[in-house]
């Protein structure tokens, strides 16, 4: 395995929370915004926005996370 690969443990993980969102449990939704939510704002206001454009941001991408957390299927080998 490649050091660029996520190690199974962390797959694990990603599968249990991705269940977890699928199945509408408030803290699995709590997880990825304290895990995502600040790296969507960083990039956000790096890409210039700001501070209450990249807060409106940051609530559309969850929204749009919310609405298709359903459709979503992972890439690449394996997966």
């Amino acid at each position: 395995m490649s050091t660029d690969e996520p190690s199974k443990s962390s797959r694990s993980i990603s599968n249990t929370l991705l269940e977890r969102l699928r199945g509408h449990d408030a803290e699995a939704w709590q997880r990825l915004a304290d895990l995502y939510g600040p790296l969507v704002y960083h990039w956000c206001r790096r890409s210039g926005m700001r501070p209450p454009d990249a807060a409106d941001t940051l609530q559309d991408v969850f929204t749009a996370v919310s609405s298709r957390i359903n459709d979503f299927r992972r890439g690449g080998q394996g997966t």
